[in-house]
Parts: C-alpha cells; sequence; structure tokens
C-alpha cells in the first residue's frame, strides 16, 4: 500500500474539520460543503462520514512511522499536502509550487525561480485552477512552464490534463472526472518547466556537475 507524506498536526486539524461539519448536519445546519452546499442533508452526511472515517486512518497512520513512497510527479499520490480551505469550504488556496534554478561553484546562487500561488475551485463535474505566477530572478534558463492538473477520486487518478504556457495570471479547467455529486474528489497540481540548459522539461531536483547547474522542485501540493 502506497502512503503519501502526511503532517500529523494537519491530518489532526482536517479531523476536527470534518467533526465539525458532521456535528452541524445533525444538529440540522447546512455547513456548505464544497461541492454540495446545495445537496440533500442526507447526502452531505454520507459523504462526510466516509471523509472523516477516512481522515481519522491518516491521522493515526501520521502519528506512527509509515512507508513513504518517494515523490513521483506523475503521481499525484505521493504529493505533499499544502495549502488550506477557503470562506466556507468552497475553494481550496495556497497551493505554492517553486521551481528554480542555481549556479554552483564553491556556493550556489540562484539565477531562476518560478513561483505559482495556486486556489482549486472544485464542482462535481469540473473544477477551476487559478494561478498566481512569477518569473523572478529571470535568466532565460525557463521557457515553457505549465501546470498538470489532476483529478484523483477515492484514491484513482479519474482525470488529468496539461495547461499551455503560463502567464502571469492563468485560469485553466479540468473536466471529465464524471459526477462526483456526494463523493470525495481530491485536486492536485504540479508544475512542469522547460529547462533550456538541458532541452528537457523537469519536475523534480536535478544536479548537473559539468554545467554547474542545478534545477529542482521546492514543493508540489495537493489539496484534499
Amino acid at each position: 500500500m502506497r502512503h503519501a507524506k502526511v503532517d500529523a498536526a494537519y491530518a489532526a486539524q482536517a479531523v476536527r474539520q470534518a467533526d465539525a461539519w458532521q456535528q452541524a448536519l445533525t444538529a440540522g445546519r447546512n455547513p456548505r460543503l464544497p461541492g454540495l452546499a446545495d445537496a440533500p442533508a442526507s447526502t452531505q452526511l454520507s459523504a462526510v462520514t466516509s471523509l472523516r472515517n477516512r481522515l481519522r486512518f491518516t491521522a493515526s497512520n501520521a502519528a506512527a512511522p509509515a512507508t513513504i513512497t518517494a515523490y513521483n510527479p506523475n503521481d499525484p499520490n505521493t504529493f505533499a499536502i499544502r495549502g488550506s480551505r477557503g470562506s466556507r469550504g468552497l475553494y481550496w488556496s495556497g497551493m505554492v509550487l517553486i521551481y528554480e534554478a542555481q549556479y554552483c561553484t564553491s556556493t550556489c546562487q540562484v539565477t531562476d525561480r518560478y513561483t505559482a500561488n495556486v486556489t482549486v475551485n472544485p464542482g462535481a463535474t469540473t473544477k477551476r485552477f487559478n494561478g498566481s505566477n512569477l518569473y523572478f530572478p529571470d535568466s532565460g534558463n525557463f521557457q515553457n512552464k505549465h501546470f498538470k492538473m489532476w483529478s484523483v477520486c477515492q484514491g484513482s487518478v479519474c482525470g488529468s490534463a496539461d495547461t499551455g504556457n503560463l502567464p502571469n495570471a492563468s485560469v485553466d479547467y479540468l473536466s471529465g472526472y464524471g459526477d462526483r455529486h456526494g463523493k470525495v474528489l481530491t485536486s492536485a497540481v504540479t508544475l512542469w518547466v522547460y529547462f533550456a540548459p538541458r532541452s528537457a522539461y523537469e519536475s523534480g531536483w536535478r544536479e548537473d556537475a559539468r554545467r554547474g547547474l542545478r534545477s529542482g522542485r521546492c514543493r508540489q501540493c495537493v489539496s484534499v
């Protein structure tokens, strides 16, 4: 079984949020669950109960030694969990991705850095990814920069797509993962750049001692 790296404090926070949702629904209040705000209370309660059980399992394992699968840019189940739930639970924000290149001799100097701050607005059939993107410092080593967007349905990849070259402010959509009304849906995103000195797309840490160039992923993100 694969286990993504989960911070124990974050897992406990997620459990408390699911408990609060469950208590609100049991008391007859509508907590406006992301993607389920207009669904019947019974549907929302079923989804929250399922999520709560999964989160409690995750939290119990996060506090103990676990088998950690190494980061794989082609498997969103290996991504670290970043970001936070937005107002009324309608979106997920603060998913920060950073890719940088360094020139190293006796010391290293950052020559290029691309930073993307992503917000995801999930929907039952389509989700929107908004990116606030900055390329600085810019030495021209990064050419095409794009996201790969993912949908994960109950742990299995159920949709993915690449964006075009990213502008400073990007808006992209992902659909085709079926109707997720009343079901758990996870969103994930990776940042890829075309690294000109190696003539290759990259989304991980690499080093080339002959060139004195290093490029690498600082953070990749997944929302729950």
